[in-house]
C-alpha cells in the first residue's frame, strides 16, 4: 500500500462574500467583508458544494455505491478523520467497482470532470493507492475544493473506492466596534534566548479610532489546500481595546511582522478570520500609534 503522498494543510480562514454573492462572483479580493447573518449561510453553500463535487466523480460502468465501507478493504478505506478547520466543509462516499485499482483510477483520470486536474497520473499499483483531483482557485464565496481518492482491492476482484470531497468556504468577519476609551499595546521581541517587551496605554480617543478604521479596512486572507512557506516572526505586537480602565478587552488584535504579514482578530473572544496585512509592518504601526516600538 503506498502512502500519502501529498501534504495537505489549510492556510488560515477567510471572509464570506455578501448575502447575495454566489460561487462565482465575490467581492474584490482586497475588500473586507462583513455579514450581518454570520457563517450559516456561507456554510449550507460550502456543505452543497462538497454534495455536488461527490456528484462530479465519473466512476467505470458497473460502480454501485455502499452505504459503509467495503468488507475486505483492510481498512484502507475507513472513514475520513474529521478536521477542525472553520473554513473546511467535507463530505465522504463509497462505492464498490468491478475493475483493478489501476483500472478504476485510469478510468477516473480519463473522465475528469470539468476544469478539474488530477494531483497524480495513475501507475502500477499494489492492493490500494490513493490519488486526488483539484480544482483552480475561486474569487467567490467558495475558495478551493479538492476530492480525494483511496482505491482498495476487495476480496473477488472488485476495488472499492472512497471519495471525500473538501471544500474552503469564505468565513465571515466582523469589524472592530466602536466605543473603546482605552487601547492596551503590547510590543514584544524575542530575538535568540531573550525577550524584551514593552506595555503602552493610549486613551486619545481620535487615535484609538484610527487604529480600529485601519484594522477593519484590512483585506483578508483567502484559505488554500496549498502551503505556504513564511519565515518565523520574532516580532509580536498585541492591541487590546477596552471599553473603559479595568474593563475585559471588546477585541484583540495581535500583527505579526513576517513576509507574508498577517493579523489575527478576536471580538468578545469569538476567533475572526485572518486578515492580510503585508505592508503593514511594526514601523507603520509605531507611527499611527505615536509608540517608540
Amino acid at each position: 500500500m503506498s502512502g500519502v503522498r501529498h501534504a495537505i494543510c489549510v492556510l488560515g480562514c477567510l471572509a464570506l462574500a455578501g448575502a447575495t454573492a454566489t460561487a462565482a462572483t465575490g467581492p474584490a479580493a482586497n475588500a473586507p467583508i462583513y455579514r450581518a447573518d454570520g457563517a450559516r449561510a456561507g456554510r449550507e453553500l460550502a456543505e452543497t458544494e462538497a454534495r455536488a463535487t461527490l456528484g462530479e466523480l465519473q466512476l467505470p460502468p458497473g460502480a454501485s455505491a455502499s452505504a459503509g465501507e467495503p468488507a475486505g478493504d483492510g481498512g484502507y478505506l475507513a472513514p475520513p478523520i474529521h478536521e477542525e478547520q472553520p473554513a473546511l466543509v467535507s463530505a465522504h462516499a463509497w462505492w464498490v467497482v468491478p475493475a483493478t485499482p489501476l483500472q478504476v483510477l485510469e478510468y477516473i483520470h480519463a473522465h475528469l470532470p470539468a476544469q478539474a486536474g488530477p494531483f497524480f497520473l495513475p501507475t502500477p499499483l499494489g492492493s490500494s493507492d490513493f490519488d486526488s483531483i483539484s480544482w483552480p482557485a475561486s474569487a467567490g464565496e467558495i475558495a478551493e475544493r479538492e476530492l480525494l481518492l483511496s482505491v482498495a482491492q476487495l476480496p473477488g476482484g472488485a476495488t472499492g473506492v472512497l471519495a471525500n470531497a473538501r471544500v474552503l468556504w469564505m468565513r465571515p468577519r466582523m469589524p472592530i466596534p466602536p466605543g473603546a476609551r482605552v487601547l492596551r499595546v503590547t510590543y514584544s521581541d524575542r530575538l535568540g534566548a531573550g525577550t524584551s517587551e514593552k506595555h503602552y496605554k493610549i486613551t486619545a480617543e481620535k487615535r484609538i479610532a484610527r487604529v480600529r478604521s485601519l484594522i477593519n479596512a484590512l483585506p483578508v486572507e483567502r484559505p488554500s489546500f496549498q502551503i505556504e512557506s513564511c519565515p518565523p516572526s520574532h516580532q509580536r505586537l498585541q492591541l487590546a481595546f477596552l471599553p473603559h480602565r479595568g474593563a475585559a478587552p471588546s477585541a484583540k488584535a495581535e500583527l505579526y511582522e513576517v513576509s507574508c504579514g498577517g493579523m489575527m482578530l478576536t471580538l468578545h473572544g469569538d476567533e475572526q478570520p485572518p486578515l492580510q496585512a503585508p505592508t503593514l509592518g511594526m514601523g507603520a504601526f509605531a507611527k499611527l500609534l505615536g509608540l517608540p516600538l
